[in-house]
């Protein structure tokens, strides 16, 4: 497909094609070329990762292919994460010097329409907050702001060749497509969010009916943990709340911790109850998942820097200022 720059001419022939076995390399290139060597994930840079992992259904990734056989975007689904059922986006990066050009709006179509044959409860991404231009992307092709992974990430190692403040962190926004669902059922959700939840699935095209109490807990939580030791920070997915919950709170020390509580599990009320009072924010939702819906919970110790890196594109804005005014 030919792509052109109208105000300066440039053009450029792209083929659009499911990465291959022998791409590692211009997949690498192209990936650090928006990142450095910040990005955290170096398991898909190991030969014959990427490659399995497409061939066995678990993630579907497409490259920008130039006529020189330069690999100049790229863009995946994975199939295989925390949440099943929901497709996550994620590596879509475009090369400097190939901005511009309309390259980014078309892989997304073509990324879609791969993910409108697989099929699924929902798509989502956690897309960066330190610059708007993917999240802008996403809303014209129907995707919703319904939460805020906040500064999991030491924005110097993330991004080091880009001048941040001392101590900067970097946060995510979650934004949600709806797939094949159409009714989330019936959900735990304290009174205080009630009207901010409700408007987030209303906006997904989605019904929910929204109750404020719970089963009471069980004896042991399962809870599926995530930590990153360079970074300073610790995710827990919490499938259900069991009354241990607060003795394993007490075990957590890492400066950023982001905790997904599912508000179909039970439990579900106390262990929000026990996060809020130790002082944990809510931060939207992860909605339209196969196990679960869940509330986000962010640890409110380093909540003055929520918003220092923080750029969200306007149709989101009123989620940001709800969940910082909370």
């Amino acid at each position: 497909m030919l792509f052109r720059n109208e105000k300066t001419g440039a053009e450029l022939d792209i083929e659009f094609r499911p990465f291959e076995p022998g791409d590692e390399a211009g997949f690498r290139e192209c990936i650090e070329d928006f990142y450095g060597e910040g990005y955290p994930y170096k398991e898909y840079f190991e030969p014959g990762y990427l490659a399995g992992k497409c061939a066995s259904g678990d993630m579907l990734v497409l490259c920008g292919v130039a006529r020189s056989g330069e690999i100049v975007n790229t863009c995946a689904i994975r199939y295989d994460g925390d949440f099943p059922g929901s497709g996550l986006m994620l590596l879509r990066v475009v090369k400097r010097k190939c901005r511009g050009l309309g390259v980014g709006r078309e892989q997304e179509r073509v990324q879609l329409e791969y993910a409108a044959r697989r099929g699924g409860a929902s798509l989502y991404a956690d897309v960066m907050t330190h610059d708007c231009v993917s999240q802008h992307g996403l809303w014209t092709n129907g995707f919703v702001l319904t939460g805020l992974r906040p500064v999991l990430y030491r924005a110097e190692l993330m991004l080091p060749d880009r001048a941040w403040p001392e101590g900067a962190r970097l946060s995510q926004a979650v934004m949600c497509r709806r797939g094949s669902v159409g009714d989330a059922g019936g959900l735990y959700c304290p009174a205080e969010h009630r009207k901010a939840v409700e408007r987030i699935y209303g906006m997904l095209g989605v019904e929910v009916s929204l109750r404020e109490g719970s089963a009471p807990p069980p004896e042991r939580s399962v809870i599926h943990e995530e930590a990153d030791a360079l970074h300073g920070s610790r995710v827990w997915i919490i499938e259900s709340a069991g009354r241990d919950l607060g003795r394993r709170l007490d075990g957590v020390r890492e400066e950023a911790f982001l905790c997904y509580l599912d508000l179909r599990a039970e439990g579900a009320q106390a262990a929000y109850e026990e996060l809020a009072g130790r002082g944990f924010c809510f931060a939207g939702i992860k909605p339209l998942n196969d196990n679960g819906e869940f509330m986000l919970l962010a640890d409110g110790r380093l909540r003055p820097s929520w918003t220092q890196t923080l750029h969200i594109d306007g149709p989101g804005q009123w989620l940001i200022e709800y969940i910082m005014g909370c």
